[in-house]
């Protein structure tokens, strides 16, 4: 390959595309490459150029080494960030026991390549057959930073498992940090005691009201919304407002706070109107929520907010999800209950302050046993059979994995079915699908025509989500009014009217400057 070459890139985010090769240095490859009509000078890696006299398995070859050169660089960093390991042979013993099972997997995988794809069979109708082998097998061992840090960490509490723990509080918080903490612990409990029998008090006189207002507001709510308002929501709200001014410090530090349909637990909210004829069901709602995402929680920045998934209009929702509407706006499930998904972000703040917080000793010890008392308040409502705290919880309880039981969507969210989506060459990658719908809408139309054609076949589900994935390029104007119109007739023939008129109604409003609606 050299200057002045017209190459194709058969890989990467501009695969398909055709350029002229200004510059070749190493690896790196400069392409002139037009792109929507305008010329655009982009660095390519070679592999992700078609080379005629190049083996084409060698690109795949190169992504497996690539991913084992990243294994031992990651493996060798979580040595550098794990100080505490007790002893450098303990800590030696997992890490030997994780490069071999993990050069075990490697193995298999280059056996299963090189026995599939031989230089007789592998040719471009086989090049199909090869990306499903790798998308499968991918999850498996391409593995990134925090993924090894988290194995690592299993492997030290196997190693580890007689290690001195310390109680820190009455119950089941358990930190190991150091006898300091305990001391401080004991010392913040004496400044300010406990009356547990006020707390019990004043936290069951919050849920006994919250309960009130769920009594109150479900039958507007459900008529609004034509969407069931699980109890759960009344849960979170009793935890709120029982919050104390120490527990409500702590949770200026979590910066979450109730949202969207939380405000109906506000007395007499249900009777207000939302301003300039607008509808209910549009507040809180921001530009890239699926329809099915109905917003509870908010706070951070970028527009983070949190909502209940309704898959079914027809049962309560089962899985609290999260994204960032100002930044990614990718959702990413968090827990099955609202206050699970807060006691994550609790815990993962608390982590965060050890390391990272910016706080001299003490005052990272006066937060942390305020982190305690919020912790407590949580668990007085939900998750009480979490004893965990700090990475133990998240590692426990990270339901990221749920993900994969469901068709992936552009919006992140994904398709709860077991159906068959039969597009063409629609991929199951979020960041391959992302650029392909920029940069190949002729082969978004074809499948508009698929999920058309499985329509008057009685299958809704691709029309859902293609649907689901063209009203999420939410920049592209010519996708919109076909995204709508397939959600529409795929939720419709689902008996999910619910959701079509959410879609419909938030496509007609997407423009609206404030998602306060009230």
């Amino acid at each position: 390959m050299q200057e002045g070459d017209i190459v194709k890139l058969v890989d990467g985010a501009f695969k398909g595309l055709e350029g002229t090769v200004l510059f070749v240095e190493r690896d790196d490859v400069t392409v002139r490459l037009s792109i929507f009509g305008r010329e655009t000078d982009v660095v390519v890696k070679a592999h992700h150029i078609h080379d005629p006299d190049r083996d084409p398995r060698d690109n795949y070859r190169e992504q497996i080494q690539k991913s084992i050169e990243n294994w031992w660089r990651h493996l060798e960093m979580t040595w550098w960030q794990s100080n505490d390991a007790p002893t450098w042979s303990q800590y030696k013993q997992a890490r030997d026991q994780m490069l071999s099972e993990k050069s075990a997997e490697i193995e298999r995988l280059n056996t299963d390549f090189e026995a599939t794809f031989t230089n007789a069979v592998f040719d471009d109708q086989g090049a199909p057959a090869l990306h499903a082998l790798w998308d499968n097998d991918v999850k498996k061992w391409l593995l990134y930073k925090y993924q090894w840090m988290d194995i690592v960490a299993e492997r030290r509490k196997k190693v580890d498992k007689d290690r001195d723990y310390v109680n820190v509080l009455e119950g089941a918080r358990i930190d190991g940090e150091s006898k300091r903490l305990k001391a401080f612990m004991d010392d913040f409990d004496t400044r300010h005691p406990i009356n547990e029998a006020e707390t019990k008090q004043r936290r069951d006189n919050a849920l006994k009201t919250a309960m009130a207002r769920y009594e109150a507001i479900k039958p507007k709510f459900e008529t609004a919304f034509k969407l069931k308002l699980p109890k759960q929501t009344a849960v979170y709200y009793a935890f709120w407002t029982s919050l104390d001014a120490i527990e409500r410090e702590a949770a200026d530090f979590v910066w979450r706070y109730p949202a969207g349909i939380m405000d109906w637990f506000v007395e007499g909210f249900e009777d207000k109107e939302p301003k300039d004829g607008l509808d209910a069901r549009l507040h809180y709602r921001y530009r890239s929520a699926p329809p099915e995402f109905v917003c509870v929680m908010t706070g951070d920045s970028d527009g983070l907010n949190y909502g209940l998934v309704y898959d079914d209009p027809a049962v309560e929702p089962e899985l609290v999800a999260g994204f960032y509407a100002r930044d990614d706006p990718t959702v990413f499930l968090c827990d099955k209950t609202i206050l699970g998904a807060y006691r994550d972000v609790l815990e993962r703040v608390d982590e965060d302050l050890k390391y990272d917080s910016g706080l001299s000793e003490d005052e990272l010890l006066e937060y942390r046993a305020k982190f305690a008392r919020l912790r407590d308040a949580v668990m007085y409502f939900d998750t009480n059979d979490r004893p965990e705290i700090g990475s133990a919880y998240s590692e426990k309880y990270n339901i990221w994995v749920g993900m994969f039981e469901r068709v992936q969507t552009k919006d992140g969210l994904g398709v709860a079915t077991d159906a068959v989506i039969p597009l063409t060459d629609r991929p199951t990658d979020g960041y391959a699908l992302h650029s392909l719908m920029k940069e190949n809408q002729d082969l978004v139309w074809q499948w508009v025509d698929e999920a058309n054609d499985a329509l008057d076949d009685g299958n809704p589900w691709p029309a859902l989500v293609v649907g689901r994935d063209m009203f999420a390029c939410d920049w592209i104007d010519e996708y919109q009014e076909t995204a709508v119109m397939l959600m529409g007739k795929a939720y419709r023939a689902l008996g999910r009217d619910a959701l079509a008129e959410i879609a419909e109604l938030h496509h007609k409003h997407r423009d609206l400057r404030s998602v306060d609606v009230y």
